[in-house]
């Protein structure tokens, strides 16, 4: 489920015959209410059990229900000490625009972070005054470039970004993939590995970027094995058991004397069928299909005997 973050301010709710709440918080990973004006009969501000995080500053109401995980009530008396105002007044001062909703989401909450940690609090108002100093474009993307460990591209590999935002996309056939339309206040992470691939290290953290970024991976195919247990009627290993592996890649082997057969370096993402034959047995099932391989796996097949006519 995706992370759901809000931010509402400067705004008022009046007369209402049917509403339970002003304001009403529902599944919510962080919440900041700032100057909100709840009056009349919509009155009252509620957030549910499954909320973590709600932060209410300098605003009016008659009831705040919270089952939040954790619930703050602040208010200021001095206009910086407001962060969501303070966000506000840096951007118009400094761009002559209204920061978009991700960057002014992102930095009053690293303000909030702090608390009344004095020094915490100048390291991320010089932070915000740093990064306003790029004149930052609202958004950016990462692309790049997977090439395997002889240099060629690698198609269709599941690239999942982290951090702020958690987007999934996958390179194409000539290996490229790309994310876009990232806020560039935000803090993202590439992965170390997918279902398939590893990469080389290290992967970077990228932080308020002021552009677009390219970053090229290396990646190394993920190999598993896939083991076979051919057992006989009495649930012992049956030796002797031709098996073979077919589908994505094709192998042959045979049980040994505890009726068991492995199969190794399998390729990451194959997909894999194995059949039984031994003379005078009938197996099931007749065959086994492993799916999509990510991961060590083991088939267990039961035997017995095929009945013989005179």
């Amino acid at each position: 489920m995706p992370r759901v973050e809000v931010l509402i301010e400067n705004s008022h709710y009046g007369w209402s015959h049917n509403a339970d709440a002003a304001i009403n918080i529902l599944g919510v990973a962080n919440a900041i209410l700032d100057r909100v004006e709840c009056v009349e009969d919509a009155n009252r501000i509620l957030a549910d059990v499954d909320t973590a995080k709600l932060t209410v500053i300098d605003s009016v109401y008659t009831s705040l229900v919270s089952q939040a995980v954790d619930t703050k009530v602040i208010t200021t008396t001095n206009p910086d000490d407001d962060p969501v105002q303070y966000v506000r007044q840096q951007f118009t001062t400094l761009l002559g625009h209204e920061p978009d909703a991700a960057a002014h989401f992102y930095w009053s909450d690293r303000l909030l972070q702090c608390g009344e940690n004095a020094a915490c609090l100048s390291g991320q108002r010089a932070a915000l005054m740093a990064y306003l100093a790029t004149v930052p474009a609202p958004d950016f993307s990462i692309s790049g470039t997977i090439t395997d460990e002889n240099g060629a591209v690698v198609p269709g590999v599941l690239m999942t970004l982290g951090g702020s935002q958690t987007v999934t996309t996958q390179t194409g056939p000539d290996g490229k993939y790309v994310f876009t339309k990232l806020p560039t206040s935000g803090v993202y992470t590439l992965p170390r590995a997918t279902s398939t691939h590893t990469f080389a290290l290290p992967v970077p953290t990228i932080t308020t970027p002021n552009g677009n970024r390219t970053i090229n991976f290396n990646a190394t195919l993920k190999r598993f094995a896939v083991s076979v247990q051919v057992n006989n009627a009495a649930g012992s290993g049956l030796s002797g058991v031709a098996v073979a592996l077919s589908g994505s890649q094709q192998a042959l082997g045979t049980t040994n004397s505890s009726g068991r057969v492995t199969f190794t370096a399998l390729p990451a993402g194959g997909n894999f069928t194995i059949t039984a034959t031994k003379q005078n047995y009938t197996f099931s099932p007749t065959s086994a299909p492993t799916g999509e391989l990510h991961s060590d796996k083991t088939v267990t097949f039961a035997r017995r005997p095929r009945e013989l006519h005179a």
